[in-house]
């Protein structure tokens, strides 16, 4: 989890970790998340012109771009991707029986609002 100020590189951090992680390990998986779909948006955006990078968004098609509708997955298959992207709830909620390995918290709720998770492979 990065938090920080605004201009601080938070984005161009997690970006460039993406990058390598899955530049190094094309298998891996990876949750992009936040709680703005801007910032879900810029991430994605910044990653598109990346072959290795397989990604998949997990929204309302309403409230994704035009230029990142291709990302958008309605079904539960995942394989295929190694970057799924979404807001903070909708993936929680979406994965929260799928994933028991992993913990998704909303840090607003603290741990209470921490559940069991997996991957989704």
């Amino acid at each position: 989890m990065i938090q920080g100020p605004p201009g601080t590189g938070k984005t161009t951090a997690i970006v460039e970790s993406i990058r390598r992680i899955l530049a190094r390990n094309p298998n891996a998986s990876i949750l992009l998340s936040s709680h703005s779909n801007d910032a879900v948006d810029t991430g994605q955006e910044r990653l598109l012109g990346f072959s290795h990078v397989r990604q998949a968004r997990v929204a309302e098609p309403g409230k994704v771009p035009r230029r990142l509708r291709h990302t958008l997955v309605e079904g539960d298959d995942l394989e295929p991707f190694n970057l799924v992207a979404g807001t903070c709830k909708p993936a929680r909620d979406r994965f929260a029986a799928a994933l028991p390995d992993v913990r998704l918290a909303d840090p607003r709720r603290g741990e209470q609002g921490a559940r069991p998770t997996r991957r989704w492979r």
